[in-house]
């Protein structure tokens, strides 16, 4: 492995100030145990990525989402059972599926190795053909060397090789060059970091690849990464990556780490109805969908009236008495997200409801919900509950006086509370603890 370091003329001085510098090491470093949620934003955002200097701002803030994944780390020996000399090394999935046909790949893993000096990248990890296949590097990938702070840069070379039954093969050769060249603020849509450092990565890469009996194709690439760390907060908090040519960057993704937010979701005009009434579903999602998939389950139901289960609003027949399951998969071009709700639709017997109804009369509210013991119905109608039954249409027996129905008799599970207000009858789904 070949590499150098470079101490810029401002590190040197840095030392000669009272200046607090942000350092960043190995406790920023994920390791077999780490899970860090990202947001995935639009690509094309009006922000000056190039910025550098000590004492910047950079302000992320009007991102818009477009999908939210979890970065999820594993030990290396459980990615693949000849990474069990890689000690303490651990990795994370980087793809599903690469290729197609006979030269198809799943489940890519990178694995690395972080120590108090640096963080490595040692080997990768996929399968063909139902086998896992190992590939080391012969000049290990130094991602990072430690520790990180303004000022600093670093170069080290970088080659891995591998071949799929004499089918495929392909050596990666190429210089990493990273570049702390930013220390200030930063903002995402998560929060605000008041120290961060910032590292731009350069990544000079050629793509030997060779099929069968063919000679190597050189294919040259040339990757930019800016990172953002901040102390005390395990990965990077944002991440901006594109490709370079002819002097040109292409931004091709940004994240930022984030909490879970509800960006998939869904609604239905009614959720309790009778047998082989038609229900339309409302694909409410925060993210633009290149394709969406309604998964409904059991399947005693049929799409009506043109639309299918990749309709944003499709229209369904019930065909059986009971509670579906209903499930929205969502795909853009950065991933798959996906909202499932169990006995989200209740079909009940004709003779078990009333004709009239509209579940979604926003003068009735049931509270608290799940619940306990007590059940209280709060309206500004005079109503009168009717029945509360469970998902198969049975009536069940509890008491109610004054707006307040004692549940505790009940199992735990759905059920539905029929009400009656002057005009109308509404049937409210609550959760039984």
């Amino acid at each position: 492995m070949k590499r150098f370091l470079f101490i810029s003329i401002t590190c040197i001085f840095s030392g000669f100030t009272s200046f607090s510098q942000v350092e960043i090491g190995l406790v920023e470093m994920p390791n077999k145990s780490s899970n860090i949620l990202y947001s995935f934003g639009n690509t094309n955002i009006s922000v000056d990525h190039t910025i550098k200097g000590k004492g910047q701002s950079w302000d992320y803030s009007s991102l818009e989402y477009r999908l939210q994944l979890k970065k999820e780390y594993k030990s290396a020996s459980s990615i693949n059972i000849f990474f069990v000399g890689v000690q303490n090394g651990f990795g994370t999935k980087t793809a599903d599926s690469l290729g197609a046909g006979p030269l198809m790949m799943k489940d890519i893993y990178d694995v690395f190795k972080s120590t108090s000096g640096k963080m490595t990248a040692e080997a990768r990890s996929l399968k063909f053909n139902g086998i896992p296949v190992p590939q080391f590097y012969s000049d290990k990938d130094e991602i990072y060397q430690f520790p990180l702070k303004y000022g600093d840069n670093d170069v080290s070379t970088f080659k891995v090789a591998f071949s799929l039954a004499n089918q495929f093969s392909m050596i990666q050769t190429g210089t990493r060059t990273n570049d702390v060249e930013g220390e200030g603020t930063l903002i995402t849509p998560y929060k605000t970091y008041s120290s961060v450092i910032k590292i731009k990565t350069t990544i000079d890469q050629i793509d030997s690849v060779k099929i069968s009996t063919l000679p190597y194709i050189p294919i040259p690439r040339k990757l930019i990464e800016y990172k953002w760390f901040a102390p005390g907060v395990v990965g990077p908090v944002l991440i901006v990556k594109g490709t370079e040519l002819v002097g040109r960057l292409t931004i091709q993704e940004i994240k930022f780490q984030d909490e879970p937010i509800s960006l998939v979701g869904f609604d239905a005009e009614k959720y309790v109805i009778h047998k082989n009434e038609v229900v339309t579903l409302n694909d409410t999602s925060r993210i633009t969908a290149r394709t969406r998939t309604w998964v409904i389950t059991p399947n005693t139901f049929k799409y009506v009236n043109g639309t299918d289960n990749g309709s944003k609003s499709p229209e369904i027949e019930f065909n059986s008495m009971g509670a579906y399951h209903v499930e929205l998969l969502v795909r853009n071009r950065f991933g798959q997200m996906t909202e499932k709700r169990n006995n989200y639709i209740q079909v009940l017997d004709a003779l078990s409801v009333f004709e009239a109804g509209n579940n979604e009369d926003v003068d009735i509210v049931l509270y608290p919900n799940p619940v306990n013991k007590h059940l209280f119905i709060d309206s500004k109608l005079d109503v009168d509950l009717i029945s509360i039954m469970n998902l198969s249409g049975q009536k069940m027996e509890v008491n109610y006086e004054n707006g307040k129905v004692d549940v505790s008799g009940l199992p735990s599970g759905i059920f539905i509370a029929t009400i009656q207000s002057a005009n109308n009858v509404v049937y409210k789904k609550f959760e039984k603890n």
